[in-house]
């Protein structure tokens, strides 16, 4: 249970420095591209656009309690909600 929860931990640390990176750039990305980037860096791959909907949620919220707890600005939840969209280019987080 502890590397599952590690595994998981560390990839909502690499969607929100990605998300980032990609916003200050006013880049946007499939939750496609998005699953094949963590195949890539070998995260667990979420599967189906589903599950990566709750994973960016799940990244979102666990990117707003880190920085709330942090006492920082809120910009990597933020920039994970704008940058990851679906196949209409909607944002992603909120549809699952």
């Amino acid at each position: 249970m502890e590397n599952t929860q590690k595994s998981r931990t560390e990839t909502y640390e690499f969607i929100g420095k990605l998300a980032v990176i990609l916003y200050s750039q006013r880049i946007v990305m499939s939750l496609s591209e998005l699953n094949k980037t963590l195949k890539y860096k070998n995260f667990e791959p979420y599967g189906n656009y589903r599950g990566l909907g709750q994973g960016l949620t799940a990244a979102c919220n666990y990117w707003d309690k880190k920085e709330k707890d942090e006492g920082l600005l809120p910009v990597t939840h933020n920039a994970i909600a704008n940058v990851f969209v679906d196949r209409k280019g909607d944002s992603a987080w909120m549809n699952y």
